[in-house]
């Protein structure tokens, strides 16, 4: 697609590194980019709050370049333990748009197919920035 690209396992160099699992970058309407990076990790993997600051830091860097960023969490794995939904929400409370990805929404042909499609505040995301808001429907809230 024209306005869409990823890339897995990059390692963002500012004054702090930044290792991230994945990097999408999508090209909007009036000239707005929005950027994800994010940490993948399997059924058993933990995101750690080493992981979350890491991404946080090089969120503020790229938000700091007029880019609009969303951070990604992706896990091989049913729902994700109560101590990262911890670290989610204090990342949501510093208003840091985050997409969270699980079996749920990757094994279906279409994320966030299901019972509670209808109910979600964007029943067809197109940008990260709508993924981020579903995104707080089941986890977050």
């Amino acid at each position: 697609m024209g306005k869409f690209l990823y890339s897995t396992s990059l390692n963002l160099a500012f004054e702090k590194p930044c290792e991230t699992d994945l990097c999408v970058v999508q090209h909007q309407q009036r000239d707005r980019i929005e950027i994800g990076i994010g940490e993948c990790k399997g059924d058993r993997g933990h995101i750690s709050s080493e992981d979350v600051e890491n991404l946080k830091a090089t969120n503020a860097k790229l938000t700091a370049m007029d880019l609009e960023c969303v951070l990604i969490f992706a896990k091989t794995a049913d729902d994700s333990y109560r101590n990262e939904i911890q670290l989610f929400r204090q990342l949501r409370d510093d208003n840091i748009p985050i997409v969270l990805l699980t079996n749920k929404e990757t094994e279906p042909y279409e994320p966030y197919w299901g019972e509670d499609r209808e109910r979600l505040p964007v029943s067809h995301p197109f940008t990260l920035t709508e993924m981020a808001r579903n995104s707080e429907f089941p986890y977050l809230r």
